[in-house]
């Protein structure tokens, strides 16, 4: 019998690192479908240019571990009908990811030591929260970026 080699795939970083995301988070319990492919590509095309050398002293750039804590985040919070988020970069290099839509202000802070905040406003309640650390949780993002994501 012969055996067929196929060539192997050249793999970009972009797929790089949507497989680490994906991987350093999944739990065998864990559908395989992962939503995270919906709004991965514009994410990742904005995150790769955060990591770019700075062409001036003004550029600010974000560290390879804040873009992995950033995806790895984005990974347990994110739905298929979640926009993706305006990213823009941190002094000392983390992320910031920002939705303001459907009367929601959230924003969420990664630091390049992975440390995460988060703030959000609701208009219509004038309702306002934040959070950092171990009080951040994944369900009060989720929530929010349901709320946001709405079609009415």
């Amino acid at each position: 019998m012969t055996v067929m080699h196929a060539h192997p795939r050249h793999i970009g970083d972009d797929e790089k690192l949507a497989r680490s995301a994906r991987v350093s988070h999944w739990s065998p319990d864990q559908p395989l479908h992962d939503p995270i492919d919906e709004w991965l590509p514009a994410v990742l095309g904005k995150l790769r240019r955060l990591m770019r050398p700075a062409r001036t002293a003004y550029d600010l750039q974000a560290t390879p571990d804040a873009v992995l804590q950033t995806l790895n985040l984005l990974s347990k919070i994110m739905s298929t009908d979640t926009p993706p988020p305006t990213v823009v970069p941190r002094f000392g290099g983390g992320v910031q990811l920002e939705w303001h839509q459907n009367g929601i202000d959230l924003e969420i802070y990664v630091d390049a030591d992975g440390s995460r905040a988060a703030w959000c406003f609701e208009e219509a309640s004038h309702r306002e929260w934040d959070a950092e650390g171990e009080a951040l949780r994944f369900s009060a993002l989720r929530k929010e970026l349901s709320l946001l994501s709405r079609h009415d």
